[in-house]
């Protein structure tokens, strides 16, 4: 009885997998486009009332974060950091995105934020004299 439920599982996801692909191969503009809105959701955007307030802050943090990894990027840990954070975002951009999947790797990218904010302060500092 085991084995055959599996086999019946098995066959759906078979025949899942085939209609999402026909889907994707039907019309690859939609897919993109709500995998671009997923990817971006993955970043705290959220429920509409709030998705100003999450914009306002993310979206500095986000391109804090790409410029210190930018600084960063001769490190021997930066790219694989970067790549850790652009997985995640990537798995979840073509199933499910919910604002919490991006949690385990926001510490990485306040890290890479941390690191451009001291970078661009010891240049403010050192501009000073």
């Amino acid at each position: 009885a085991r084995a055959r439920q599996i086999r019946d599982l098995s066959a759906k996801e078979s025949s899942r997998l085939k209609e999402t692909l026909g889907e994707i191969a039907r019309s690859p503009i939609t897919f993109l486009r709500r995998t671009a809105v997923r990817a971006a959701a993955y970043w705290y955007w959220g429920q509409p009332r709030v998705v100003a307030g999450n914009a306002i802050i993310n979206v500095p943090l986000l391109l804090l974060a790409m410029l210190g990894l930018w600084f960063a990027r001769h490190a021997s840990h930066a790219p694989v950091a970067a790549l850790l954070v652009l997985y995640m975002n990537a798995i979840h951009a073509v199933t499910v995105v919910r604002m919490r999947y991006s949690l385990p790797v926001m510490t990485l990218v306040m890290l890479f934020a941390a690191i451009a904010v001291c970078r661009l302060w010891d240049r403010r500092r050192m501009a000073r004299g």
